[in-house]
């Protein structure tokens, strides 16, 4: 458990639950990562054999997978999935809002933009500081959508009753 109050639902009850913090943010991008490495490969290669006959279309092809990839992916995972993409989901993780909801298309959506600028445009540097200098262990999609990650099982077992 963390230090921190916790989550206050809007009917006044405080949850304590455990936020996930950089180690297991880090391994759940690195799976997602080789997943979407995946993907792209296998869309840029129909786009290459596509733009073969129609360079245009080819090159369309190319936007769209990256834009399918880098932001479709984490946006449309975390919304269908209640806040889990594929790397979450092995490591147990879950995003919701900091009221303790499941998270919206909306909130994945700026996470996955804001990911753009965590991630790829300064190599995750912006988003290792700011997990590890918030309270919370947010990083800046999660400050700007509102949004925590929590870690749902631990490697301890659980925990059984006392009986006498």
């Amino acid at each position: 458990m963390t230090d921190d109050p916790g989550i206050v639902t809007p009917e006044g009850v405080v949850l304590q639950f455990s936020t996930a913090e950089v180690g297991s943010r880090l391994v759940a991008k690195l799976i997602d990562l080789v997943i979407q490495a995946a993907l792209l490969a296998a869309l840029l290669t129909a786009s290459s054999v596509i733009g073969r006959t129609i360079t245009p279309i080819g090159l369309a092809g190319v936007f769209l997978s990256l834009f399918v990839v880098v932001l479709g992916y984490p946006a449309a995972f975390e919304t269908l999935w209640r806040g889990r993409t594929p790397g979450k989901a092995v490591l147990g993780l879950r995003v919701i809002t900091v009221e303790g909801s499941p998270i919206r298309f909306r909130h994945a959506a700026i996470r996955a933009i804001l990911g753009l600028i965590d991630f790829y445009l300064m190599s995750g540097a912006i988003a290792i500081l700011t997990i590890l200098f918030t309270t919370k262990h947010q990083r800046l999609g999660d400050l700007l959508a509102g949004t925590i990650v929590l870690r749902e099982r631990t490697g301890a077992g659980q925990s059984t009753p006392a009986t006498f």
